[in-house]
């Protein structure tokens, strides 16, 4: 599991995953502004479990597991489980703390993939870690982004641009002319330290329009 950065204020909501309550923001950058309204409240997350097949109970119960994972580093994330050849339990693998669902089911899957043996059973996805309050438009952005962009926010002088990592947890914040450049090569550098690859790209950008 990750290491936990921080621990916050959560709210975990049970539910089972349907296939309409998310989808990945369409079109170009956002504006400041136009992020700013619709930013997710980085202090609340909520578990979907994606098996339609589970009691209630199981449903509960897995939702309560994977949100005490996730405590201080959650949305967005995905895990994934796959049931040993020998029997026993479900073997779980989660990703968290990126910025956004595909991301974490990704990197879940992935590791799933690496941990399982050929003979094991296939790797499930089990359910996804999700901002609360997301809605279409929302900023695809990890929690600790989130909250650096609020705390950050009434300082910045005009012309901010944000730059993420696709599958890393990586970020930039700057502001100012002419900055698009280096706020993703910042990002792609802070990728590159950490062994990450170099994915990064703009999702504010208060120029959008001037290009």
């Amino acid at each position: 599991m990750p290491k936990p950065l921080r621990r916050i204020t959560l709210l975990v909501v049970l539910g089972v995953l349907h296939g309409a309550a998310y989808a990945a923001p369409e079109g170009g950058p956002l504006t400041m502004s136009e992020a700013m309204t619709t930013l997710p409240d980085h202090t609340r997350y909520r578990v979907e479990i994606a098996s339609a097949d589970l009691s209630p109970q199981q449903v509960e119960q897995l939702a309560t597991m994977i949100g005490d994972a996730a405590r201080g580093q959650h949305f967005s994330g995905a895990v994934y489980g796959y049931r040993p050849l020998s029997g026993g339990t479900t073997e779980y693998k989660m990703r968290s703390g990126l910025h956004s669902r595909d991301a974490g089911r990704r990197g879940a899957l992935a590791d799933c993939e690496a941990a399982r043996g050929a003979d094991d059973g296939e790797c499930v996805l089990v359910g996804d870690v999700l901002p609360d309050d997301w809605s279409a438009g929302t900023p695809e952005l990890s929690h600790v982004a989130v909250e650096a962009l609020r705390a950050t926010a009434g300082s910045l002088p005009d012309n901010v641009v944000v730059a993420k990592s696709e599958d890393g947890d990586g970020f930039e914040i700057r502001s100012g002319t002419d900055v698009r450049d280096a706020t993703v090569a910042a990002c792609n550098e802070a990728n590159a330290s950490a062994g990450l690859p170099q994915d990064c790209l703009v999702v504010i950008d208060d120029l959008a329009g001037t290009r």
